[in-house]
């Protein structure tokens, strides 16, 4: 209603600085919004004003950090440390890529050397990547992700020609110009980002192409702390699979959300007795480590069985 109220020329200004998914959102609410009074119209305003005088608006974020930091050490050092501090997917970002559809993607990069897709593919987000890749054929798929995964470094001259080929305006925008690529987490990312019965093949297929390779993938797929994400009833039947000491030595140092989660699968004397080692002891790092991997290891072999679902499946909205 407010963009609506401030007339074509402010509301569109303001839609510029929003996502796909927000304009939708607003799209769709404007389109059933019908007349509004006069009352309604001073009601939401006013309420908009009290909202606003609660708080105070802060712009931050990468892009603010970048400039800040580029004013104050030059653009040479700055890029060096926003190389070390930023994410990985937000060190490369194809210019309005946001905006494209997978198809569209897809088309842009099936003609492309298989290592040039790769090398694509590192220009969006995972979501996106994962579906342009399960557009295309199967050989193609596992030639292009394995090729990712191996993908350590891009030159500032190869990004630049991927971009002028897939965003012709230019390429403004790109988060970074040249970094390290950590290909195998990317790769993790983008069949992480499919469904089970998607990504499975192709993880096969990654281990029969190179097991070492496909073995790293596997392993970075599920790490102890992602049994957060796991379903109660599922954690708990893992649980009920685990004896006793290796689960104490894998909770010495957990996310105490994690911890917290398994404790309510567990019955509260199987609970208490857990809390108990954890006190009466410490743990070398290895022993803990050892300890966590055994379970991951009990969970993907129970969740390929089907007896466990790693990932709670979110309700439709």
């Amino acid at each position: 209603m407010l963009l609506m109220l401030v007339g074509e020329e402010e509301a569109s200004a303001m839609i510029g600085d929003l996502g796909p998914a927000e304009v939708e959102a607003l799209g769709r609410a404007m389109v059933e919004m019908s007349d509004v009074d006069r009352a309604t119209s001073m009601h939401v305003i006013e309420e908009f004003i009290a909202h606003a005088e609660t708080g105070i608006a802060v712009s931050g974020g990468l892009d603010f950090f970048r400039g800040a930091l580029s004013k104050a050490m030059g653009d040479v050092r700055a890029t060096s440390v926003l190389q070390r501090v930023t994410p990985f997917q937000d060190r490369y970002r194809l210019p309005g890529s946001e905006w494209l559809s997978a198809d569209a993607l897809r088309q842009m990069i099936v003609c492309q050397h298989p290592q040039a897709a790769a090398a694509s593919l590192t220009l969006i987000s995972p979501a996106l990547a994962a579906d342009v890749i399960l557009g295309m054929e199967e050989e193609r798929q596992v030639d292009i992700l394995y090729r990712l995964a191996i993908l350590r470094e891009l030159k500032e001259e190869a990004v630049v020609l991927l971009v002028r080929h897939l965003a012709p305006e230019g390429g403004q925008g790109l988060a970074l110009p040249v970094s390290s690529i950590p290909g195998n987490a990317m790769t993790v990312a983008i069949l992480k980002s499919m469904p089970d019965e998607q990504n499975r093949p192709l993880l096969a297929a990654l281990r029969k192409r190179d097991d070492i390779v496909g073995s790293e993938i596997e392993e970075n797929m599920l790490r102890f702390e992602d049994l957060m994400e796991m379903p109660p009833r599922s954690l708990q039947l893992l649980i009920q699979a685990i004896d006793p000491d290796t689960l104490a030595r894998a909770l010495r140092g957990a996310p105490e959300a994690l911890a917290e989660k398994i404790y309510a699968g567990m019955s509260t004397r199987a609970a208490q007795t857990v809390q108990d080692a954890l006190k009466g002891r410490g743990g070398k790092a290895s022993d803990i480590a050892e300890a966590r991997t055994a379970i991951v290891k009990s969970a993907r072999t129970m969740a390929e069985k089907g007896e466990i679902e790693l990932v709670e499946e979110k309700a439709d909205v």
